[in-house]
Order: C-alpha cells, then structure tokens, then sequence
C-alpha cells in the first residue's frame, strides 16, 4: 500500500537517512499519516521516527547501501534478527537495554503500512 503523500504535514517531519528517496518519502508519509489521521502522541511518533532512522542505518551497513523500497520489501525476519542483535549488542555496550519488541514495532508497523511484511 502506497499512503498518499500530506505535504503540509510532511514537511515538519524529520529527515530519513540514508534512506532511498522513494523510501525517505514512504517513510515521512507514514509518519504524517500516524500523526495526522491516526493522532499518536508527538512523543510516540518522535520514538517510532528514531527507531527506523536506526533501522535504515543499520540497514545500509547490512546492505552495503542505502535501503531503498526494493531492499525494504525484501527483508527476512533474520535480517530483522539482525538489527535487534546489533542493537542489543550497541545498548550493552553503552550499558542500556531497550525492550527488543518495542525496538522492532516501527519498522514492522512501516512495513504493514506498505504492505510488505512477511514472516
């Protein structure tokens, strides 16, 4: 599913890099509509724009570029493995833990969105 673009409330979102272009305007677009039509609170939409803009950076180092649509739609529940590994691995090193389900409900909730999750 493609999500109309909301110019207006798109603009005061934040910027998703490295993301594709195709992708950082998906991802904008989700989050206008989030905050727009769906009316989650600006701090839940600030934690689910942090923890994707994580998610893509991880994604362009586990891909060896940035993630695009294509890359997006194509991800396996160990690539998402990965991520929370690499994650887990970065918060015990800075000696914090974040619960590993509320660290993956973006990127799987974007991926609904679109129409692209798979198990």
């Amino acid at each position: 599913m493609i999500i109309p673009r909301a110019a207006e409330a798109a603009s005061a979102l934040p910027e998703f890099a490295p993301a594709g272009p195709e992708l950082a305007v998906q991802a904008r677009d989700w989050l206008a509509h989030l905050t727009g039509e769906r009316r989650v609170s600006p701090h839940t939409a600030a934690s689910y724009a942090r923890d994707l803009r994580q998610f893509l950076h991880f994604a362009a180092v586990h891909f060896g570029k940035p993630a695009s649509l294509a890359t997006f739609t194509s991800l396996t529940a160990a690539d998402l493995r990965a991520f929370l590994a690499a994650r887990r691995v970065r918060e015990r090193a800075a000696g914090r833990l974040r619960a590993s389900s509320r660290a993956c409900g973006p990127s799987r909730a974007f991926s609904n969105a679109m129409g692209t999750a798979r198990s």
